[in-house]
């Protein structure tokens, strides 16, 4: 079948940074830790409260009513190994790997090379390893994206004076150096999503700090940078497991730009969730006729949703379970209903959507950069209306 996306989905879309690697196991009941710290310290004992999971909604057997095929076109940038990306304006800002520097800008429309930045090492600027690219947003009409050089700082690259000064121009920079690493927060961060008040959310990596051995469960962190202290912080879930593959519990996550709502989705179990933040309220989504055990996923290591990627109105949810066959994205509104699947030819990876172009950006396994316009699908909107 068919059809278009109506303009409206795609309009005001704003990107969220992720977080990576959150564990989780699969109940029908959920409790939502609040955790009030006091210190700076990863390991320190933290004092709960409980917030019971009754408003919490689980749909099963999700059916789509429409599957659309996207036909894109390769993007033929002259970048060895991109790994990330992000389109907005007239930029192109790549992340790479193999190369001397581990960032480019080319001029989205003609594709010519502006500047590379970061090359690895230990000076003020330089990266040892570079997270991938996914929060972005405009300040005075100048494009800043955010990059993570792990253990050394997560700033605000100001891409505008960046290509003007041929040389990296944060608004914004939190150093990590000054933190005796295994002390601060920061050092065990997967991800972090920058907040409207410049605090942080941060999303604790349960192997490196150790809470592992204490907690499967994954917990993000409402970090104040200036006092250098944790304001608060939720689990996802509260389950016990003897034994459980660390592997397993991998997930990709994605914020709504209001910084109200998050959705989940989990690389070995079919499942999506979408959380409410202010509520505390769960939608649990499958389209199995029951929620998998952490027994089948181990058992099973079926592939199922490894990136996540969010509108204002849509959660695309990019699917692997079809194996070599190729890839789709279940696309879901906020309140869980399901909207349609997108299905794409081929394998592929780390998407990115424009929401000023309607452009889809994404790698296939050869590092090529493709991209999709998500607004030339022929018509069929009431079957993606979405009230």
């Amino acid at each position: 079948m068919v059809g278009v996306i109506p303009p409206f989905y795609l309009l005001n879309m704003k990107k969220r940074n992720k977080i990576y690697n959150l564990e989780h196991y699969l109940p029908f009941v959920m409790i939502l830790f609040v955790l009030s710290c006091t210190g700076n310290k990863v390991n320190d004992k933290r004092k709960m409260s409980v917030v019971a999971g009754k408003m919490d909604v689980f749909i099963r057997n999700v059916k789509f009513p429409v599957i659309y095929e996207l036909q894109g076109e390769r993007i033929p940038l002259d970048v060895l190994k991109p790994t990330t990306l992000i389109a907005i304006d007239s930029f192109l800002v790549v992340g790479e790997d193999d190369s001397e520097h581990q960032m480019s800008i080319f001029d989205r429309r003609t594709l010519k090379h502006l500047v590379s930045l970061f090359p690895k090492g230990n000076g003020p600027d330089d990266i040892v390893l570079m997270a991938p690219l996914y929060y972005w947003r405009k300040i005075n009409n100048n494009l800043e994206v955010w990059v993570n050089s792990l253990h050394k700082y997560y700033g605000g690259l100001n891409i505008n004076k960046t290509v003007q000064e041929k040389k990296a121009v944060f608004n914004t920079k939190y150093e990590f150096n000054q933190h005796k690493r295994g002390e601060n927060i920061l050092y065990v961060a997967n991800h972090m999503f920058t907040l409207a008040d410049s605090s942080l959310f941060i999303a604790i990596d349960i192997n490196r700090s150790k809470s592992v051995k204490e907690n499967i469960n994954s917990s993000i962190s409402h970090y104040d940078y200036k006092s250098k202290s944790v304001i608060s912080s939720f689990y996802f879930t509260d389950y016990k497991w003897e034994k459980i593959d660390y592997p397993t519990m991998g997930c990709d996550m994605d914020m709504r730009a209001d910084e109200k709502k998050i959705a989940v989705g989990y690389k070995y179990f079919n499942q999506i969730i979408i959380l409410d933040i202010e509520t505390g309220r769960r939608t649990y989504l499958t389209t199995d006729a029951d929620f998998s055990t952490v027994t089948k996923a181990i058992q099973d290591k079926c592939l199922f949703y490894r990136y996540i990627e969010v509108t204002d109105d849509l959660i695309f949810a990019l699917n692997y379970s079809q194996g070599d066959k190729g890839c789709y994205f279940d696309v879901f509104d906020w309140d869980g209903k399901a909207v349609c699947q997108l299905q794409l030819p081929g394998q592929f990876y780390n998407p990115f959507i424009d929401p000023n172009t309607n452009t889809l950006y994404m790698f296939n396994g050869e590092y090529e950069i493709w991209s999709f316009k998500l607004d030339v699908i022929t018509q069929q909107a009431e079957c993606l209306r979405v009230f």
